[in-house]
Protein backbone atom coordinates (compact mmCIF):
# COMPACT_ATOMS: atom_id res chain seq x y z
CA UNK A 1 0.00 0.00 0.00
CA UNK A 2 2.83 2.39 0.81
CA UNK A 3 4.13 2.04 -2.74
CA UNK A 4 0.82 3.27 -4.14
CA UNK A 5 0.80 6.29 -1.83
CA UNK A 6 4.16 7.57 -3.09
CA UNK A 7 3.54 6.91 -6.79
CA UNK A 8 2.02 9.72 -8.83
CA UNK A 9 -1.52 8.64 -9.68
CA UNK A 10 -0.98 9.45 -13.37
CA UNK A 11 1.44 6.50 -13.53
CA UNK A 12 -1.25 4.20 -12.16
CA UNK A 13 -3.68 5.41 -14.82
CA UNK A 14 -1.14 4.51 -17.51
CA UNK A 15 -1.22 0.88 -16.39
CA UNK A 16 -4.93 0.66 -15.54
CA UNK A 17 -5.60 -1.73 -18.40
CA UNK A 18 -2.75 -3.99 -17.27
CA UNK A 19 -4.23 -4.15 -13.76
CA UNK A 20 -7.62 -5.12 -15.20
CA UNK A 21 -6.14 -7.75 -17.53
CA UNK A 22 -4.11 -9.38 -14.74
CA UNK A 23 -7.17 -9.36 -12.48
CA UNK A 24 -9.43 -10.88 -15.13
CA UNK A 25 -6.84 -13.55 -15.98
CA UNK A 26 -6.41 -14.54 -12.31
CA UNK A 27 -10.16 -14.62 -11.63
CA UNK A 28 -10.84 -16.51 -14.88
CA UNK A 29 -8.14 -19.01 -13.96
CA UNK A 30 -9.94 -19.77 -10.70
CA UNK A 31 -13.27 -19.83 -12.54
CA UNK A 32 -11.97 -22.63 -14.78
CA UNK A 33 -11.31 -24.80 -11.73
CA UNK A 34 -14.75 -24.01 -10.32
CA UNK A 35 -16.33 -25.06 -13.62
CA UNK A 36 -14.12 -28.17 -13.71
CA UNK A 37 -15.27 -29.17 -10.23
CA UNK A 38 -18.91 -28.64 -11.24
CA UNK A 39 -18.56 -30.63 -14.48
CA UNK A 40 -16.74 -33.54 -12.85
CA UNK A 41 -19.11 -33.35 -9.87
CA UNK A 42 -16.24 -33.37 -7.40
CA UNK A 43 -17.75 -33.01 -3.92
CA UNK A 44 -15.45 -30.17 -2.96
CA UNK A 45 -16.50 -30.09 0.68
CA UNK A 46 -15.30 -33.66 1.15
CA UNK A 47 -12.09 -33.60 -0.87
CA UNK A 48 -10.16 -30.49 0.14
CA UNK A 49 -6.86 -32.33 0.40
CA UNK A 50 -7.47 -34.26 -2.83
CA UNK A 51 -8.38 -31.09 -4.73
CA UNK A 52 -5.29 -29.23 -3.55
CA UNK A 53 -3.03 -32.22 -4.24
CA UNK A 54 -4.54 -32.94 -7.66
CA UNK A 55 -3.29 -29.64 -9.00
CA UNK A 56 0.01 -29.63 -7.12
CA UNK A 57 1.99 -29.95 -10.36
CA UNK A 58 0.81 -26.54 -11.60
CA UNK A 59 3.11 -23.54 -11.08
CA UNK A 60 0.00 -21.49 -10.19
CA UNK A 61 -2.05 -23.72 -7.92
CA UNK A 62 -5.68 -23.02 -7.10
CA UNK A 63 -6.30 -23.44 -3.39
CA UNK A 64 -9.57 -24.81 -2.11
CA UNK A 65 -10.45 -23.85 1.46
CA UNK A 66 -13.56 -22.93 3.42
CA UNK A 67 -15.90 -24.20 0.68
CA UNK A 68 -14.42 -21.85 -1.93
CA UNK A 69 -11.74 -21.65 -4.59
CA UNK A 70 -10.52 -18.10 -3.96
CA UNK A 71 -6.75 -18.27 -3.67
CA UNK A 72 -3.81 -18.87 -5.97
CA UNK A 73 -0.58 -20.32 -4.66
CA UNK A 74 2.37 -19.27 -6.78
CA UNK A 75 5.45 -21.42 -6.19
CA UNK A 76 7.81 -18.56 -5.33
CA UNK A 77 5.29 -16.17 -3.71
CA UNK A 78 2.84 -16.45 -0.83
CA UNK A 79 -0.75 -17.45 -1.53
CA UNK A 80 -2.82 -14.50 -2.68
CA UNK A 81 -6.48 -13.78 -3.28
CA UNK A 82 -7.17 -12.25 -6.72
CA UNK A 83 -10.26 -10.46 -5.40
CA UNK A 84 -7.93 -8.24 -3.34
CA UNK A 85 -6.16 -7.23 -6.54
CA UNK A 86 -9.58 -6.75 -8.13
CA UNK A 87 -10.54 -4.05 -5.59
CA UNK A 88 -7.48 -2.01 -6.44
CA UNK A 89 -7.85 -2.65 -10.17
CA UNK A 90 -11.49 -1.59 -10.24
CA UNK A 91 -10.75 1.67 -8.46
CA UNK A 92 -7.80 2.52 -10.70
CA UNK A 93 -9.71 1.60 -13.86
CA UNK A 94 -12.86 3.48 -12.86
CA UNK A 95 -10.95 6.59 -11.78
CA UNK A 96 -8.82 6.50 -14.94
CA UNK A 97 -11.86 6.07 -17.19
CA UNK A 98 -13.84 8.87 -15.55
CA UNK A 99 -10.76 11.10 -15.45
CA UNK A 100 -10.22 10.54 -19.16
CA UNK A 101 -13.86 11.48 -19.85
CA UNK A 102 -13.60 14.64 -17.78
CA UNK A 103 -10.26 15.79 -19.23
CA UNK A 104 -11.51 15.10 -22.77
CA UNK A 105 -14.44 17.50 -22.20
CA UNK A 106 -13.21 20.20 -19.78
CA UNK A 107 -15.91 22.69 -20.75
CA UNK A 108 -18.64 20.13 -20.12
CA UNK A 109 -17.48 19.07 -16.65
CA UNK A 110 -16.32 21.63 -14.13
CA UNK A 111 -15.45 20.97 -10.50
CA UNK A 112 -16.01 24.59 -9.51
CA UNK A 113 -19.60 24.63 -10.65
CA UNK A 114 -21.81 21.73 -11.54
CA UNK A 115 -22.43 22.05 -15.25
CA UNK A 116 -23.37 18.48 -16.10
CA UNK A 117 -23.30 15.05 -14.58
CA UNK A 118 -21.63 11.98 -16.07
CA UNK A 119 -24.11 9.92 -18.07
CA UNK A 120 -24.52 6.25 -18.95
CA UNK A 121 -22.63 6.49 -22.24
CA UNK A 122 -19.38 7.35 -20.45
CA UNK A 123 -19.86 4.49 -17.99
CA UNK A 124 -20.50 1.57 -20.36
CA UNK A 125 -16.95 0.20 -20.40
CA UNK A 126 -16.32 0.54 -16.63
CA UNK A 127 -19.67 -1.13 -15.91
CA UNK A 128 -18.94 -4.05 -18.24
CA UNK A 129 -15.53 -4.54 -16.59
CA UNK A 130 -17.08 -4.19 -13.12
CA UNK A 131 -19.86 -6.70 -13.90
CA UNK A 132 -17.32 -9.20 -15.24
CA UNK A 133 -15.09 -8.97 -12.19
CA UNK A 134 -17.94 -9.00 -9.66
CA UNK A 135 -19.51 -11.98 -11.45
CA UNK A 136 -16.26 -13.94 -11.30
CA UNK A 137 -15.84 -13.10 -7.61
CA UNK A 138 -19.42 -14.13 -6.78
CA UNK A 139 -18.84 -17.47 -8.51
CA UNK A 140 -15.97 -18.36 -6.12
CA UNK A 141 -18.29 -17.78 -3.92
CA UNK A 142 -17.27 -14.54 -2.23
CA UNK A 143 -20.26 -12.26 -1.80
CA UNK A 144 -18.52 -10.11 0.82
CA UNK A 145 -15.74 -8.98 -1.51
CA UNK A 146 -18.22 -8.54 -4.38
CA UNK A 147 -20.35 -6.23 -2.24
CA UNK A 148 -17.27 -4.36 -1.10
CA UNK A 149 -16.30 -3.79 -4.75
CA UNK A 150 -19.78 -2.51 -5.52
CA UNK A 151 -19.57 -0.20 -2.52
CA UNK A 152 -16.24 1.16 -3.72
CA UNK A 153 -17.66 1.89 -7.16
CA UNK A 154 -20.86 3.44 -5.78
CA UNK A 155 -18.70 5.71 -3.60
CA UNK A 156 -16.52 6.62 -6.57
CA UNK A 157 -19.63 7.32 -8.65
CA UNK A 158 -20.95 9.63 -5.93
CA UNK A 159 -17.66 11.53 -5.74
CA UNK A 160 -17.41 11.94 -9.52
CA UNK A 161 -20.97 13.26 -9.82
CA UNK A 162 -22.48 10.44 -11.80
CA UNK A 163 -26.14 11.06 -12.65
CA UNK A 164 -28.24 10.27 -9.58
CA UNK A 165 -30.57 8.03 -11.62
CA UNK A 166 -27.65 5.81 -12.62
CA UNK A 167 -26.31 5.80 -9.07
CA UNK A 168 -29.72 4.86 -7.68
CA UNK A 169 -30.16 2.16 -10.32
CA UNK A 170 -26.80 0.59 -9.51
CA UNK A 171 -27.59 0.72 -5.79
CA UNK A 172 -31.01 -0.86 -6.32
CA UNK A 173 -29.61 -3.65 -8.50
CA UNK A 174 -26.87 -4.31 -5.93
CA UNK A 175 -29.37 -4.55 -3.07
CA UNK A 176 -31.80 -6.80 -4.95
CA UNK A 177 -29.06 -9.04 -6.37
CA UNK A 178 -27.26 -9.45 -3.05
CA UNK A 179 -30.55 -10.19 -1.24
CA UNK A 180 -31.32 -12.93 -3.78
CA UNK A 181 -27.83 -14.40 -3.43
CA UNK A 182 -28.04 -14.42 0.36
CA UNK A 183 -31.51 -16.00 0.34
CA UNK A 184 -30.59 -18.72 -2.18
CA UNK A 185 -27.43 -20.04 -0.54
CA UNK A 186 -27.82 -21.65 2.85
CA UNK A 187 -24.18 -21.25 3.87
CA UNK A 188 -24.51 -17.46 3.57
CA UNK A 189 -27.65 -17.49 5.71
CA UNK A 190 -25.86 -19.69 8.25
CA UNK A 191 -22.96 -17.24 8.41
CA UNK A 192 -25.35 -14.31 8.93
CA UNK A 193 -27.37 -16.15 11.60
CA UNK A 194 -24.31 -17.35 13.54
Amino acid sequence: CYLFTILPYQNLFKVKNLFIIVTLVCLSYLFLFIVYSLITKIPLGLNVRNFNQAFGWLPFKPVYANQAIRWINISFLPTFQPSELAKLSILIFFAGSIGKTITANPSRYSWKETKETIHWQELKTPFIILASIVGLVIFQPDLGNALLMLGLIIGAMWITRVDIKILGGVLLVAIVFSSLLIANYTYRLNRINS
